[in-house]
């Protein structure tokens, strides 16, 4: 029994290291596919300086796995529950965020930090019109819960506050304007 024990291990170990070398050729929707993700949900996006103000320290580019998408849903879900949970109750209708039905176009920029740690930002997007959201991301102002985003650590298991953005509009018209898909949005470049 341990000898069948060691020998999944080690092909376990053979098929995680054969997929980690074969990423940095493989594109975004190629490792999303691969880890039996959506496509039509998930970017990844490259890592360079222009996002070095979401990070907290000196970071290189990173490639995710499949591990990496599985952690990350789960931190995400927390991150959620975390916010809401926190939030006051006259806020929760406004920006508060159902964890359970996540219907978010999702952008994921991965890096690791001098010490080795893993860190994922992930921006949520309930829109992005006629933006290419596979290959820029996007800086949302406003639009409410519709667009929220959150820093990940994938070594400490750890998370940022969630942002949500807020809205420039009363809570009377809130409804209205976020339905409409009222905010602004710009590539970062």
């Amino acid at each position: 029994m341990k000898t069948i024990i060691f020998i999944f291990v080690l092909l376990l170990v053979a098929v995680t290291e054969a997929f980690a070398q074969s990423s940095d050729k493989m594109s975004s929707d190629e490792i999303v596919l691969a880890c039996g993700y959506d496509t039509a949900k998930i970017a990844v996006i490259k890592f360079t300086p222009a996002f070095s103000d979401r990070f907290p320290a000196e970071v290189s580019p990173v490639y995710l796995n499949c591990t990496d998408f599985r952690w990350i849903d789960t931190l995400v879900v927390r991150a959620i529950n975390t916010h809401n949970f926190h939030m006051e109750n006259w806020l929760q209708q406004a920006r508060g965020i159902d964890s359970s039905s996540l219907n978010y176009k999702r952008q994921y920029l991965a890096v690791v930090t001098l010490n080795g740690e893993k860190l994922v930002w992930a921006n949520f997007l309930c829109s992005v019109y006629h933006f290419d959201w596979k290959k820029v991301a996007l800086d949302v102002a406003d639009g409410g819960k519709c667009y929220f985003n959150v820093l990940l650590n994938l070594i400490t298991m750890s998370f940022s506050p969630l942002s949500v953005n807020g809205s420039a509009f009363t809570p009377a018209h809130h409804r209205s304007f976020a339905e409409a898909g009222a905010c602004w949005l710009r590539p970062v470049k």
